[in-house]
C-alpha cells in the first residue's frame, strides 16, 4: 500500500514536465492522481463520519488537454456534485511543482454559473461601483463581517500545511 504522502511527492515531482498534451509523464501525473485517489478513499472508509456523509474522492486537472494544476478533491456527492457546485476540500498543486495546498473550496454561486450580470442589489443602502457593477461599497456591517470571516480563514490557514513534502 502507497501512501498518501508519496503520491503527493510523485505528483509534485512530474510537474516540471508539463505538457498540454499526452505524454508518459502526464500519464505517470494521471496514475499518481489515480492512486491518491484510491488512498483517499481508503482513509474515508476507516472514518465512520465520512462514511454516514458518503464522502468520496475526485480527480481533476484534464478536460481534453491537460491542465497545468492537478487536483484532487473530497467531496460530498449530494452537497458537492461537481467541482462548480457546493464546498469540498482539494488538494490543489503547485504549477512549478513547489508545493501542494489543503484547501476548503467553493463552486460559484448560482449568478456566476449562469453568467449572467449581477442584479440590482437587494438592500437601498448597498451602493455598486458604477465601473464595476460585481463591486460594492462595504457598511460597517459588512466591514466587521469580513473581518470575522478573515479571522476565521486565517485560522484555517494556520492549522493546514502548505509545503513541499
Amino acid at each position: 500500500m502507497m501512501s498518501i504522502g508519496v503520491e503527493l511527492q510523485k505528483v509534485l515531482d512530474l510537474a516540471p514536465e508539463y505538457t498540454r498534451v499526452p505524454s508518459p509523464s502526464m500519464r505517470a501525473r494521471d496514475e499518481a492522481c489515480r492512486r491518491l485517489q484510491d488512498e483517499l478513499r481508503k482513509v474515508l472508509a476507516a472514518i465512520p463520519a465520512a462514511a454516514n456523509h458518503k464522502l468520496d474522492v475526485g480527480v481533476g486537472g484534464r478536460q481534453g488537454s491537460y491542465s497545468p494544476l492537478a487536483w484532487v478533491r473530497i467531496y460530498s456527492p449530494e452537497h458537492s456534485p461537481g467541482a462548480t457546485a457546493g464546498v469540498y476540500l482539494a488538494y490543489l498543486f503547485a504549477a512549478d511543482g513547489s508545493r501542494v495546498y489543503l484547501s476548503l473550496q467553493q463552486g460559484p454561486s448560482q449568478g456566476e454559473t449562469d453568467r449572467q450580470a449581477p442584479g440590482p442589489p437587494s438592500r437601498p443602502d448597498v451602493r455598486t461601483c458604477p465601473d464595476q457593477p460585481h463591486l460594492r461599497a462595504s457598511s460597517g456591517s459588512d466591514r466587521r463581517d469580513r473581518s470575522s470571516a478573515e479571522r476565521r480563514i486565517s485560522r484555517l490557514a494556520r492549522l493546514s500545511s502548505c509545503h513541499r513534502l
